[in-house]
């Protein structure tokens, strides 16, 4: 059997978006790169099982290796059916996956504080799309991913409020929506308007775009938006690894709830399939009231201090 061909053939096979097929193909790729720097050309159980190990003594996130060894899995369930290979990742544990948020929300003065610095030159077009993305992000929940597939046309009325029609998380159409508030909308507004109008016109022509030095547009690139973002963060002294993108998403659930809303209501605007993922900006609100590690500190300290008193 030749490794290398039948990653390409298993990656052919299967009926996945484009961006989850490479995704898979980097993964065994680098599975088959492993083996072949160790001369071995058709890997046992436990060949794989070492390679499990190395797995966990790299520093790939839990998430990660789990994400690999079920990967693995697929493609060996593949080479068995296949008749090519026995099952060799069969009862091969994954990692532990803890149901935390790593990124994390900015309290309201934060927040207040990102928009200030975002909203400092809104009469240029970068500028003002800079504002709008971060005003869209917090006040929506949006991902990044969701905004930067987002069309002019994907903007709506429904009733008498104004909705953004989205292509949410493992979603193939357009077929959820979020709310605009009139705040949001007259940003939106002055942003388009600042656009050449014909170009707006066009089929899916994109909400986010860089202008060309041709005068033409292109699609916002997501990797452009995650650094500018990452950027304001470390203006505004928040440079540390907990805040990125995906921090603004978790900045609305926290503040909607801190603010009133209630678990269910937060779970709708933020469209999480199940009520737990929501109870995490819970936890997250009692975790930073809390002073438990204060108190003891303070109790330990203070015996101390007596003690070189004494």
């Amino acid at each position: 059997m030749n490794l290398k061909d039948e990653i390409e053939n298993y990656i052919d096979d299967l009926t996945l978006k484009d961006i989850t097929k490479e995704s898979y193909k980097q993964i065994l790729n680098r599975f088959y790169e492993y083996f072949k720097n160790k001369n071995i050309n058709e890997p046992t159980r436990k060949d794989i099982i070492k390679y499990r190990e190395y797995l966990f003594k790299s520093e790939l996130s839990s998430a990660t290796i789990q994400k690999i060894i079920v990967v693995l899995r697929g493609f060996y369930r593949y080479l068995k059916v296949s008749n090519k290979s026995e099952e060799l990742t069969y009862l091969i544990k994954g990692a532990r996956v803890e149901t935390i948020f790593k990124r994390q929300p900015l309290e309201v003065d934060e927040a207040k504080k990102l928009l200030r610095l975002a909203s400092k030159d809104t009469e240029s077009f970068e500028g003002l799309r800079k504002y709008l993305i971060i005003a869209l992000l917090l006040t929506t929940g949006l991902r990044g991913i969701e905004i930067h597939r987002a069309n002019v046309e994907d903007i709506d009325l429904i009733g008498n409020t104004y909705v953004l029609w989205i292509q949410g998380k493992g979603r193939d159409g357009k077929n959820e929506n979020v709310k605009l508030t009139n705040d949001i909308y007259k940003i939106i507004t002055k942003y388009l308007n600042m656009r050449e109008q014909k170009l707006l016109s066009k089929e899916k022509a994109p909400l986010f775009v860089k202008i060309m030095k041709d005068k033409t547009e292109r699609r916002f690139n997501l990797d452009s938006i995650r650094r500018m973002i990452k950027q304001m963060f470390v203006e505004i002294g928040f440079d540390s690894r907990a805040y990125t993108m995906h921090s603004l998403r978790h900045s609305f659930g926290y503040l909607a709830l801190s603010n009133g809303a209630t678990l269910e209501e937060t779970k709708t605007a933020l469209r999480h399939k199940n009520l737990s993922t929501t109870e995490i900006y819970s936890h997250m609100m009692e975790r930073r009231k809390s002073n438990t590690n204060a108190l003891v500190s303070g109790v330990l300290f203070k015996k101390q201090k007596k003690k070189k008193e004494n």
